[in-house]
């Protein structure tokens, strides 16, 4: 499923006649990944704290962890001790987001060396900075072997405040720079999230296409409109989609899709008939434009189904315009005729006639007839009694 960047806001409506199946499924995916909607939304509104880096030093002396640990104070960071390796390796277990680790070499049982080689082994410690604090520097094939094991550096006792003070504030200024482009990533990654979930909670349908016209999205309403599973429409062209109801098949090279996405222009408020999957005829409002993306560019239809609207507009327009008991033609569209009628007979210059006819002892007429009710009688009249 592709990600689009959208021009635009998406803005979900509730039209009349929406049917009972198609709110069901839109429900149904709301419940899916209610959970995921509310920490997009929670991830807006709460920033993240600020964060603070945290060093390992190990020594098997209580006296040089006092020292390091009175060194790096002013550094800001928080300073985890460990009397041995083996003390080192039983924390790193339990909290592994250490930035850096100080670790004297000559410790009883379980060396520097041995507690590095371990700290390399495991998936979730391999990446933490290692600085060797000893006093045998001087042998070249004892110092190759700590680099080898994951060392970083090495710091010579006695120590000098200022080279170690240096050395560490540069890991730590790489861990607040890790830190911050996880947290980018992190920040990033749930916005996608979130605009993908907003295109399936849209109750317009919406569909994008590649500059071909090739379909590489479709949210799930348009495929309630469509009555069509995404497996089935993805990878087809949007003409062959829509099935566009009386026109007849053109290229989707002539199409007016195609030249809006190639003019960079947009078609809003269009209407359009199309054939469901069930080859039913459905009257569809939508709007047209392109997008633009670093993976490529094509273009995106927003549409309404309004086939229910339309049918209460003409409802509503058949009842405005005729008579509740006979069902005829009333005064209001006998007006609207006529003066349609007089433009046409202005604009032509021609001449047009009305007849009027009038029915004399109408209710004479009527009772003679029978059981046919005056209703009855002038729909009878009407169709050439």
């Amino acid at each position: 499923m592709a990600c689009l960047r959208l021009r635009g806001t998406l803005i979900a409506r509730s039209l009349q006649g929406r049917s009972t199946k198609r709110q069901t499924r839109l429900v149904r995916i709301y419940q899916r990944d209610k959970n995921s909607m509310t920490l997009f939304f929670r991830s807006k509104r709460s920033p993240s704290k600020n964060h603070k880096s945290k060093i390992l030093i190990v020594d098997d002396k209580e006296e040089n962890l006092f020292a390091l640990e009175e060194l790096l104070a002013p550094l800001g960071a928080e300073v985890v001790k460990a009397l041995s390796g083996t003390d080192a390796l039983a924390i790193l277990a339990s909290t592994p987001d250490f930035a850096l680790i100080l670790m004297d070499v000559q410790m009883p049982k379980l060396d520097g060396f041995s507690t590095a080689e371990l700290i390399r082994k495991h998936p979730k410690t391999r990446h933490i900075s290692i600085i060797f604090v000893t006093a045998i520097h001087k042998d070249e094939a004892y110092v190759e072997k700590g680099y080898e094991l994951g060392a970083i550096d090495y710091v010579c006792k006695p120590i000098n405040p200022k080279i170690l003070t240096t050395k560490v504030k540069y890991f730590l200024s790489l861990d607040n720079q890790n830190h911050k482009l996880k947290s980018l990533v992190e920040q990033t990654t749930q916005f996608e999230r979130g605009k993908n979930l907003i295109l399936e909670y849209a109750q317009e349908g919406i569909i994008a296409c590649d500059e071909n016209g090739t379909v590489v999205y479709l949210n799930p309403a348009s495929l309630v409109t469509l009555g069509e599973t995404e497996s089935t429409l993805l990878g087809k062209n949007l003409l062959d989609v829509l099935h566009p109801e009386g026109e007849t098949y053109i290229d989707w090279a002539q199409s007016a899709l195609a030249e809006a996405i190639a003019n960079n222009t947009v078609r809003k408020h269009r209407q359009l008939d199309i054939v469901t999957a069930n080859q039913d005829v459905r009257t569809i409002k939508y709007s047209f434009g392109p997008y633009n993306t670093t993976e490529g560019s094509g273009g995106v239809m927003i549409f309404q189904d309004i086939t229910e609207e339309i049918k209460y507009q003409n409802t509503l327009l058949h009842v405005s315009t005729h008579d509740a008991l006979t069902g005829h033609p009333n005064r209001v569209l006998f007006a609207e005729l006529l003066r349609n009628e007089i433009h046409r007979s202005d604009r032509h210059a021609k001449r047009f006639s009305v007849c009027f006819v009038s029915l004399d002892k109408f209710k004479k007429s009527t009772m003679s007839s029978g059981m046919l009710s005056p209703t009855g009688y002038l729909s009878r009249w009407r169709k050439g009694w």
